[in-house]
């Protein structure tokens, strides 16, 4: 039961939320302070695909990283776009 509690936290909340506070916390937060909103999430969500380091990956991770950045921005709030990953 211990393993598989510490692996779920590994492998599911972990990346989830240095990916997030990341790419929607530090990122497109700072980007939002200059751009505007459409161009910071896109962009956010950008590297967040390419942060993927696959390319085939990158192509769908990329749709799910703007709808992400679009509800971080909507609720500024970084606890949605944790759920949503």
């Amino acid at each position: 039961v211990v393993f598989f509690v510490l692996t779920v936290l590994g492998v599911a909340l972990m990346p989830a939320l240095a990916e997030e506070f990341l790419f929607r916390g530090y990122v497109q937060s700072r980007l939002l302070r200059a751009w505007p909103a459409w161009a910071a999430v896109l962009t956010s969500a950008a590297l967040f695909a390419v942060a993927h380091m696959d390319p085939i990956q990158s192509l769908g991770v990329l749709p799910i990283g703007i709808r992400i950045g679009i509800v971080a921005f909507r609720t500024n709030s970084l606890l949605p776009a944790i759920g949503c990953h």
